[in-house]
């Protein structure tokens, strides 16, 4: 038989060789830059692609097919004014190496079988690339595993019908047995078992899947060693006990792993497997002793060989991390434990291993996903051992179907037992507190000092005691879990068509906004792993400008969600406008779900906070002037129903905005040429000099310990609005030299209104307190005529706002415009790029830059683009 052997002092030189070639690898594709994409240019257009069928998926009411050799021609409706010589230079092997094969996206139909090569017409679209931080990058993901582009529903062409027989009936063979499941169990647990025993993850409940990653017991979900040792390993024992040599032996059983590999999709996991298997039966063939930890990094070694990008991608690293933890790591921790009792002795390697293996994987968790689940051990404990109960009855429940769904029932019902009692499980763990200890993305440098503990062990570990043994794991996840307070930090988030700002000082977190009108799923895709790569476990404050969908989208997603995706939130802040308790209702009430205290703020008011700490550690916000009350003043004496006129509110509940201005200026995308002259003139050189001796922002210093204000200078409270825009909250933040004004969609008429409170007359002058318009309280501010550090652009850029005199006045350094790419409104206007331009400003625009940090040091003020 095969002899394992775990630990050995001797004898891994191929082991060494194999870590050394993928450690120099992992450093050489990691300072390369991404693989070509030759699609780019072709973005949107109608063009026809030659591919070959060389994979396929089975979805809910689509088939993906997956073409490689894929090649451009002329047939079909090529957008006018490309060039075949251009296009062909695009995708020469000259030029991007092997070209990335294409997806297609099939509603029905015929589908087109394993080796055919076809035709495929129709408009190309390109994966989302990311453009925030924490954001999942698809589009360099699908070029790391060789696809570069997708159509969707296109026309097809079947240009050549070779097929690959063999590839195709694994494919029919694969959809009969997934039906077998469909048919024999519900349909939550018929997903679970295609995903486990046949790789296919579309029909998987997504509420599932979220529960078991965030339980920690994903990986039971992936074909893995598991399934190969059992499938495998008992097929090969099989034939062997029927007295076949051990080399036919060794030869079939490997060909009927490698079609199982082939039939459930080659997943990474499932090729490593499958590697190992080949080697561990190969060693027995050739009489030699099987050796863990070095099958393990040669079959590494193999994948990277034959798929350099596999080494980037996450899936690659769990996988191979996981069953190292196992091969290397565990056996250093427990070695010289001695435990005569066999069950106590089983306990304790079951307790050990998955210690090892949890602490050991999570570093790579943490990098990708930004937290980590807390009870895993112990969830793992229990789930593992069912785990081998639970794949036989699933292969029982196959081989019984296929002769009758009847004899099924039985094997079927164990399945639907073990299923149950994991929901229950995770649901129970889920429930208690600190499930998921939200920890943010560790930098490379604590990665690298965790896993240095680790070495510490795996090589010194036979002269360390038990106790530092297992006192390097905690210490590891110390060192990857730590976090100092940070400093000013403010990010205006890539959200497509609508707004979103983060602003983070000390121990308190504060958003403003954060809504699209042209980005689905801007909640769980780009808000919450923003949030949770930023550590952010609490958001102080939640400015909301107004109750546009545009600005509130995600967050009235995330207040619908059970738990705000495990991120606690302090309060909402509203605008203290006539109206506004109406038209918040919604949102209101979905506070109330979770306890969220709701304020309102107008002009005078301010919030200021720094490092200083109250007897219980939290960080002390000091609000002057705020209500708290949950409505608004007209509302609480009752006159909410009088907020506006009838009016008033029938017509901005058939407008939302104003259409004429909304759509006419949206057309013109200039404004009228007395504005437009305006823009031209620029300043006189006076002015230009002025703001010259007023020197660049990189110049300024704050102290980590100076207090941070808040100011709001609109509206004035009880403001009546033609439409909610116009009463959008627009505040001041000021920490030392830094000033930056933030308007939300504020209008002309906004603008208008702060100008009137902040200047005396004609004459711009410096200011302790407002006092100039009827309305406004007085209170200092730094709202003197001067240059700004900071203005985050009006309604996305638009000419309903950013008038000439708004921007004179404040004479702005830098420019933040959040708008969506190619948006059908034309933001940001022409007009109002040309007066930033004409003001001297540095603009910064999220659909060509995606999102916009702006840092605070002792050195000055750093500007960082996410896409550079």
């Amino acid at each position: 038989m095969i002899k394992i052997s775990y630990v050995r002092d001797t004898g891994r030189e191929l082991c060494a060789f194999c870590i050394l070639f993928l450690a120099v690898m992992r450093l050489l594709m990691l300072s390369a830059p991404p693989p070509d994409d030759p699609y780019e240019a072709f973005r949107g257009k109608e063009v026809s692609f030659e591919g070959t069928v060389a994979k396929k998926e089975q979805k809910k009411d689509k088939t993906v097919i997956y073409l490689e050799d894929t090649v451009q021609v002329s047939g079909g409706t090529i957008g006018a004014g490309y060039d075949q010589q251009e296009i062909k230079e695009y995708t020469s092997e000259k030029k991007t190496g092997k070209t990335p094969g294409l997806m297609v996206y099939i509603r029905e139909g015929e589908i087109p079988a394993f080796g055919v090569r076809i035709r495929v017409t129709g408009k190309l679209s390109l994966f989302d690339a990311a453009s925030n931080p924490g954001e999942f990058d698809l589009r360099r993901y699908y070029l790391y595993k060789g696809y570069g582009a997708c159509f969707y529903y296109p026309d097809i062409l079947i240009v050549n019908e070779d097929k690959d027989i063999l590839r195709e009936k694994l494919w029919t063979l694969r959809l009969y047995l997934e039906d077998i499941y469909s048919s024999v169990m519900d349909e939550a647990d018929a997903g679970v078992l295609r995903a486990m025993v046949l790789g296919d993850k579309s029909e998987l409940e997504r509420d599932v899947k979220e529960l078991y990653r965030m339980s920690g017991i994903a990986h039971i979900l992936a074909i893995s060693g598991l399934h190969i040792s059992i499938i495998g390993m008992g097929l090969y024992r099989l034939l062997r006990r029927f007295t076949l040599p051990v080399a036919p032996s060794a030869v079939l059983s490997v060909m009927i792993m490698t079609a199982y590999a082939m039939m459930t999709g080659a997943g990474t996991s499932t090729i490593r497997a499958v590697t190992m298997f080949f080697i561990s039966v190969l060693a027995d063939v050739l009489r030699a002793s099987y050796d863990l930890p070095t099958a393990l990094a040669l079959s590494a070694f193999i994948t990277v060989l034959m798929e350099p990008y596999e080494l980037l991608l996450s899936g690659f690293m769990m996988s191979y991390t996981a069953v190292a933890g196992i091969a290397i790591f565990y056996p250093t921790v427990k070695q010289k434990i001695r435990i005569e009792d066999r069950l106590l002795r089983k306990v304790s390697n079951a307790v050990f291993g998955c210690i090892c293996v949890t602490a050991f994987t999570m570093p790579l968790i943490a990098s990708q996903y930004y937290e980590v689940p807390v009870y895993s051990v112990f969830i793992n404990i229990l789930v593992i051992p069912l785990m081998t109960v639970l794949l036989i009855a699933g292969l029982i429940t196959l081989a019984c179907g296929i002769i009758s769904p009847e004899f099924a029932a039985i094997p079927g019902y164990i399945c639907h037992l073990i299923l149950e009692f994991y929901e229950a499980l995770c649901l129970f763990f889920s429930k208690l507190p600190y499930s998921n200890y939200i920890c943010g993305a560790p930098s490379v440098l604590q990665i690298v000092l965790c896993y240095s503990a680790f070495c510490i062990v795996i090589i010194f570990g036979k002269k360390m005691k038990l106790f530092l043994r297992v006192l390097m794991i905690p210490l590891g996840l110390a060192i990857l879990f730590f976090r100092l307070p940070s400093g000013f930090e403010l990010t205006m988030l890539d959200v497509g068509q609508g707004d979103g700002i983060y602003l983070s000082y000390g121990n308190v977190t504060c958003m403003t906004d954060c809504g699209s009108t042209s980005d689905k799923g801007l909640y769980e895709y780009t808000l919450l792993p923003f949030l949770k790569y930023k550590g952010c476990r609490k958001v102080d404050m939640w400015f909301v400008t107004h109750p546009d969908s545009d600005h509130l989208s995600a967050l009235k997603e995330m207040l619908e969600s059970d738990d705000c995706g495990g991120i606690k939130i302090d309060k909402l802040i509203l605008p203290e406008a006539a109206g506004a308790d109406v038209d918040f209702t919604e949102l209101i009430q979905l506070a109330g779900n979770h306890d969220i205290e709701v304020e309102w703020i107008s002009a005078g008011d301010v919030i200021s906070f720094s490092g200083e700490k109250d007897s219980e550690g939290n960080t002390v916000i000091k609000e002057e002037g705020i209500t708290g009350s949950g409505k608004t003043p007209e509302k609480e004496e009752g006159s909410a129903e009088e907020g506006k006129t009838p009016e008033k509110e029938e017509g901005r509940a058939e407008e939302g905005k104003m259409p004429e201005k909304e759509e006419g200026r949206a057309e013109e995308g200039k404004m009228p040429e007395k504005e437009k002259g305006r823009a031209e003139e620029g300043k006189t050189p006076e002015k230009e000099k002025g703001r010259a001796d007023r020197g660049n922002a990189s110049d300024r210093i704050y102290s980590e310990r100076e207090e941070l204000k808040i100011t709001c200078l609109h509206p004035v409270s009880g403001y009546e609005a033609s439409d909610v825009n116009e009463y959008s909250i627009i505040y001041e933040v000021s920490l030392g030299d830094f000033s930056g004004i933030f308007t939300g969609d504020a209008t002309e008429a906004s603008e208008k209104a702060v100008l009137t409170a902040l200047k005396d007359e004609n004459e711009y002058g410096d200011f302790e307190g407002y006092g100039k318009s009827e309305g406004y309280g007085n209170y200092d501010i730094q709202g003197k005529h001067g240059r700004y550090t900071l203005l985050k652009a009006g309604h996305h850029g638009s000419h309903t706002s950013n008038s000439e005199e708004w921007i004179d006045y404040l004479s702005p350094e830098i420019v933040f415009i959040s708008c969506g790419f190619n948006n059908r409104y034309g933001h940001p206007h022409e007009d109002v790029l040309e007066r930033f331009e004409a003001h001297a400003c540095e603009i910064y625009r999220t659909d060509l830059q995606g999102a916009v940090t702006i840092r605070l040091s002792n050195a000055g003020v750093e500007v960082k683009p996410f896409c550079e």
